[in-house]
């Protein structure tokens, strides 16, 4: 069964690089909402943050109504509100697809290294990796980068399993 999450470009990129969806922070609602591909008879707002729709493969059990406290590894199917699986799914879900929506781009996902400072000034290789992040041509390799990962998707669909958020605190 084929499940849809909308998300921004660089939380998908995220999604995607390390297998894990975060879910949460609200306790009750920890866990990926999804609607079925185009969420034709589902609430398609669910999302926060948006840009990038995910495609997801659910190939596990499915339940209606979501319980109180529900179990991992289920699809809850909360018609017409959502498609809902819980905070600790290890199984059953893997990354298909991510494409932009119209008007969003990987651009969010482009990193400029900092300039190197402190011990780092006179290591070379620091400030040549601060200068290409910068140029077009360097920007156009980390764009490149990116399209291949998820084009990859397409014949590698990827493990994605859904943990708990967690707030971090400083200080």
């Amino acid at each position: 069964m084929l499940i849809e999450h909308e998300t921004a470009p660089s939380i998908a990129l995220k999604i995607m690089e390390s297998g894990l969806f975060r879910g949460g922070p609200i306790l009750g609602d920890a866990g990926l909402n999804a609607v079925p591909p185009g969420g034709v008879g589902y609430f398609a707002d669910q999302a926060e943050w948006n840009g990038a729709i995910m495609t997801f493969e659910w190939s596990g059990p499915c339940a209606g109504r979501c319980p109180e406290e529900p179990l991992a590894d289920i699809l809850y199917d909360e018609k017409p509100h959502r498609l809902f699986i819980p905070v600790g799914t290890k199984n059953y879900l893997l990354l298909k697809d991510i494409s932009l929506m119209r008007g969003y781009s990987w651009d969010e996902c482009i990193t400029e290294y900092p300039f190197p400072f402190a011990l780092d000034l006179f290591n070379f290789k620091h400030w040549g990796r601060a200068i290409r992040s910068r140029t077009a041509a360097g920007k156009r390799a980390q764009l490149d980068a990116i399209e291949a990962k998820v084009a990859a998707l397409k014949i590698n669909p990827k493990p994605i399993s859904i943990g708990a958020y967690v707030e971090r605190r400083w200080g």
